[in-house]
C-alpha cells in the first residue's frame, strides 16, 4: 500500500473510532481519554472536520479550573501528566491561546514528590543509603507521587513550546 493511501486509511480509522459526544476513548472504554484525544487530534490536524472539531472543543472544555487536565474528561478536578500532552496537542493544532497559557502555571508548580523541601532534607541527612540526588527531580504521573521520565519528557516539551526563547 502506498504511503498516502495508508495515511488516509489510518486517519479514517481514527475518525471512525471517535466517541459520539466527542473525543476518543482508550482501549474499549466509553469515557473520553485526554491522552487518546490529544493523539487523535494531532493525527487529524491536516484533515479537520466535524469529528475533529467536536474533539477539540471537548478537550478545551475538559480543562480544570487550575489549568490542568485529568486523565479522563470529566473524571475529577485533579490534574495529571496529561496536562503536558494537552498543552502540546492544543499548541500543535493552534487552538485558543488562553487554554494553553492557563496550563503553564500548573506545569511550573507541579513537581515530583521528591522535589519537596522535606524530601530533600530526608535524602540529604536521614536516608543516606539511598543513592539519590534530591536536587534533581522532574514531573510525576499524578500530583503527590514521585518523578518519572515520561511525564518529565512531556512537561519539558510543553514548556519548550510555551517558552520558545529559553
Amino acid at each position: 500500500m502506498e504511503r498516502p493511501a495508508l495515511t488516509r486509511n489510518i486517519r479514517t480509522a481514527i475518525i471512525n473510532h471517535a466517541l459520539p459526544g466527542g473525543g476518543w476513548a482508550s482501549g474499549n472504554g466509553k469515557s473520553p481519554s485526554v491522552e487518546t484525544t490529544c493523539l487523535a487530534l494531532m493525527a487529524l490536524r491536516d484533515v479537520q472536520g466535524p469529528v475533529y472539531e467536536k474533539g477539540r472543543r471537548l478537550l478545551e472544555r475538559g480543562q480544570n479550573p487550575d489549568g490542568s487536565w485529568p486523565a479522563f474528561i470529566g473524571d475529577d478536578l485533579q490534574g495529571c501528566w496529561t496536562t503536558s500532552l494537552a498543552f502540546i496537542a492544543l499548541h500543535a493544532i493552534q487552538t485558543k491561546r488562553d487554554a494553553v497559557e492557563k496550563a503553564l502555571p500548573w506545569l511550573l508548580t507541579n513537581q515530583g514528590r521528591e522535589g519537596h523541601w522535606l524530601w530533600t532534607l530526608k535524602f540529604r541527612f536521614a536516608d543516606r543509603k539511598v543513592r539519590f540526588n534530591p536536587d534533581k527531580f522532574g514531573w510525576s504521573w499524578f500530583p503527590g507521587t514521585v518523578s518519572w521520565v515520561i511525564p518529565t519528557a512531556f512537561a519539558l516539551i510543553a514548556l519548550q513550546q510555551g517558552f520558545p526563547c529559553c
